[in-house]
């Protein structure tokens, strides 16, 4: 959890419209959404998984991308929107997931 914390650090969540932590499960452990458009209004905070939380499914294959590429960097845009994730993995297995939402 350290390493992701760390990362997540690195990676400016201030600058971020939108910031979501995702597990090795793909459920959202902590999200963060200023423009209230990405992330559905009525989000069960206990773990629900990012296909039944995010409002635009672009953000899913990003996401399932990342995971493809553990360690990489992936980018993608929607609407007017920037968004990059990378999966962190340990050994052979995913332990979490960030994205970063900027504007375009």
């Amino acid at each position: 959890m350290i390493e992701i914390i760390e990362y997540a650090y690195e990676t400016s969540i201030k600058d971020s419209l939108a910031f979501i932590l995702l597990n090795s499960s793909n459920e959202i452990l902590y999200y963060y959404d200023s423009t209230g458009k990405i992330v559905k209004h009525r989000i069960n905070k206990n773990r629900q998984h990012i296909l039944e939380a995010v409002k635009d499914p672009d953000i899913v294959k990003i996401v399932i991308t990342a995971n493809e590429r553990p360690g990489n960097s992936v980018t993608g845009e929607f609407k007017k929107y920037k968004t990059s994730a990378i999966s962190i993995n340990k050994g052979n297995k995913i332990i979490a997931t960030i994205l970063k939402i900027t504007e375009s």
